[in-house]
């Protein structure tokens, strides 16, 4: 008796009689996506860079670092936004590329440990060396500041192996003990000393926030006949530190042939050998090229006998000449090449080239061209020069090999591995060393400070390495916000995104604009974004109590807005619900209240602002819960809220009906499961006509659409009745003692 799943069978073309159980799955359901997920693009002390990373509100400092006083801090945000009820983060950190990885080498080539991540939290992380307790073993105690140390006990080994083992335990784990690390990684190397029992501080990590970074180093001349490789030497560096540059060299120049080799044509490339593994090799091109050799093919007739010189017949450029014996009339053996002639085009035929002189009749040679002259077509990158000197061949584009060159070698590119900090735009750079003919110069030195590339690594880059911003791509945050990022330019890119990928942005007008309400709505219309994916608040940023760094500082609104909006139900809306943890905002601060018109004015430019008092009472809140859409039927924040949620749910059932045949059944799988999903929105209160109130048929309505369906389409035609957000409230008041009451009926 067979048992199918689902159809998973051929009914109509059975032909052995037999039982068939076919167990037909139930009906699917609908179920909503999650709306509590904020993301959130910012800086941290620790965690990876460019991906999302899954945190709750008590284990961010674990993931990211603590709470640092500065612009665009991750933990920062983290903590203000959990202030509204937010468990659930997706946090995508970024650096400005010169973030490095704290690290300590213990004894001479024993072992290396390396933090996980780039960040100043990697510095706080020791290792410890000490007896293990079985005895005749080693114990490794990873320890962070502020968290349970990691113990890796009883490695066993001596010399080499020990470090191994080490290595390989903090890497790896200990089976059926511990896992691996989660704070640092090791590396042995060859020695095989005792360990010294003792603690190792890591150091050197950073964060990736240097002013003062050298980016890059110009080089305005590449000098010639470098033998060795320069350094790189700063001037006016002032307090700054932490450059690591090397010099990448490149031929500039063929300085001579050494070796013609053989079987060459002008146009012929020639590639050298590489200098290291990451470097890009030179190309030559063969410009001219002569005869290296000869040999009879046919000696002819009629010559005249003794010593004589024979001349090439074809090719262009000056042909060959040959001394060659004459003996009874041919040729008979070849003296020596006395002119190689300077060929631009090689002979017709290098296998029989045609020969006059001496009255020879009918005499051929075989010739073999060599490279007389070549040039550079492509000056290469090379970190290290190529093995060997003369350069040699790698490859070629024809047939020739055996070919050698005296390159004269010249400086490329400074290639920045660390950038450093501190540095004074007034800084110079030149080099020293190498035993060239000619010195290269360099030109000018570029650096940037942290605020200059904040914004552009905040949005970020998408593609197969996403950063910024567009590292939430897939990550399930339905609400995000680029941490105190104030940059106006930003927005339509954020709006992009957020209508792409069907999330709700958040962001802010720079600090310092409270009191201009006309400079808002100018800099908002000058963004021209005018869609409901984007909710922007006024330059009224608000204060956050740091206990952390016990100081007071000014946090974007945009933080707090979007903490609240994820952690409110998407039929909710933010206005005039109160935002935990604000202490005063700058408006508050210089005593400054809006008046009904610069309200009026920023509500019709689709502009957010945080008010204390709000229509609810003396608190920090929402005063006006819009986004930036034009059409006032989608201005408000639950609309944006909302209409993605049931966007992000139908999307994921949806997919599974992709494949399947359209059947009456399968239709009405797909209506009853709209049907079910959206029935129980009207009984949770979330969607629904307020004047037909639980009335299932006065709020959506469904229909499947098979008219297309020989075309392989389904359509679901959904309406969907919102429950409005109350904006104004009316009270009616007729008093006075004249006043008649309608009699009860």
């Amino acid at each position: 008796m067979p048992l199918v799943q689902d159809n998973h069978f051929n009914a109509a073309g059975l032909n052995v009689p037999d039982v068939f159980v076919n167990i037909i799955a139930p009906p699917d359901r609908i179920t909503g996506v999650s709306t509590n997920v904020l993301g959130l693009v910012g800086v941290a002390s620790w965690g990876p860079v460019g991906a999302p990373i899954s945190a709750g509100s008590g284990s961010a400092d674990r993931l990211v670092g603590p709470i640092v006083n500065r612009k665009h801090d991750l933990a920062t945000a983290v903590k203000i936004a959990a202030l509204q009820g937010v468990n659930n983060f997706k946090l995508v950190r970024v650096t400005d590329g010169g973030d490095t990885q704290a690290a300590v080498a213990v004894q001479t080539d024993c072992i290396a440990y390396t933090a996980k991540y780039s960040g100043t939290e990697g510095n706080r992380i020791t290792v410890a060396h000490a007896a293990g307790r079985k005895p005749g073993t080693t114990r490794v105690t990873v320890n962070r500041a502020g968290y349970t140390p990691e113990v890796f006990d009883n490695i066993e080994g001596s010399g080499n192996a020990l470090w191994v083992a080490m290595a390989q335990a903090i890497n790896q784990g200990q089976s059926g003990i511990r896992g691996p690390s989660e704070w640092l990684t090791a590396a042995a190397g060859a020695g095989t000393a005792d360990p010294v029992l003792t603690a190792y501080a890591l150091a050197g990590g950073t964060d990736g926030l240097a002013d003062g970074m050298i980016t890059a180093v110009e080089v305005a001349d590449a000098g010639s006949h470098y033998t060795g490789f320069p350094t790189v030497a700063l001037s006016n560096a002032g307090s700054g530190s932490g450059l690591v540059a090397a010099v990448h060299m490149k031929a500039v120049a063929v300085s001579s042939v050494v070796s013609a080799g053989h079987g060459y044509a002008p146009g012929d490339t020639i590639t050298l050998r590489q200098g290291g593994a990451s470097s890009v090799a030179a190309v030559l091109a063969v410009t001219h090229t002569k005869v290296v050799s000869a040999a009879i093919v046919d000696g002819g007739t009629g010559g005249t006998d003794g010593t004589q010189t024979v001349t090439g017949t074809t090719g262009t450029g000056t042909r060959f000449q040959a001394s060659v014996t004459v003996s009874d009339g041919a040729i008979t053996d070849i003296v020596s090449i006395t002119t190689a002639g300077d060929y631009t085009a090689n002979p017709a035929n290098i296998d029989s080239e045609h020969v006059t002189g001496a009255g020879l009749s009918g005499a051929a040679l075989s010739v073999a061209l060599g490279v007389l002259t070549a040039a550079i077509t492509t000056a290469g990158d090379y970190p290290a020069f190529p093995p060997g000197s003369p350069a040699t061949q790698a490859s070629t584009s024809g047939d020739g090999s055996g070919a050698m060159f005296s390159i004269s070698w010249g400086v490329g590119s400074i290639a920045i591995t660390a950038g450093g900090k501190n540095y004074p735009n007034t800084v110079t750079a030149s080099l020293s060393g190498g035993s060239p003919s000619v010195a290269a110069t360099l030109g000018d030195v570029t650096t940037q400070n942290w605020a200059d590339v904040a914004t552009s690594r905040l949005v970020g880059v998408d593609g197969s390495n996403r950063t910024g911003m567009y590292g939430l791509r897939g990550a399930g945050a339905l609400t995000f916000a680029l941490v105190d990022c104030d940059d106006p330019a930003t927005w339509s890119e954020q709006l992009a995104f957020a209508l792409e990928t069907g999330s709700y942005a958040f962001a802010a007008l720079p600090a310092g604009m409270y009191a201009d309400v006309a400079g808002a709505v100018a800099g908002k219309g000058g963004a021209g974004v005018v869609d409901y994916g984007l909710h922007v608040w006024h330059g009224d940023w608000c204060y956050f109590n740091d206990t952390a760094n016990g100081v007071r500082r000014l946090v974007s609104p945009a933080t707090y807005a979007a903490g609240l909006r994820a952690a409110l139900g998407p039929e909710q809306s933010i206005l005039n619900k109160p935002l935990n943890g604000v202490v005063g905002t700058e408006s508050t601060a210089a005593n400054r209240v809006y008046s009904g018109a610069e309200l009026s004015d920023l509500v019709e430019a689709g502009i957010d602002v945080v008010t204390n008092p709000i229509p609810a009472g003396d608190a920090y809140g929402s005063r006006l819960g819009v986004n930036c859409d034009v059409n006032t039927a989608q201005r408000s924040d639950a609309y944006t809220a909302l209409t993605h949620f049931l966007a992000h749910s139908f999307e994921n059932f949806g997919g599974r009906f992709v494949g399947r045949v359209q059947t009456p059944r399968e239709v009405q799988e797909v209506d009853d499961a709209f049907d079910f999903f959206l029935g129980g929105l009207v009984d949770l209160g979330m969607i629904g006509d307020i004047d037909n109130p639980g009335k299932r048929d006065k709020a959506y309505s469904i229909a499947v659409d098979t008219s297309r369906a020989g075309l392989g389409y389904q359509a679901v035609n959904l309406k969907v009745v919102y429950l409005g957000i109350v904006r104004y409230f009316i009270v009616n008041l007729e008093g006075g003692s004249t006043v008649v009451l309608n009699p009860a009926a």
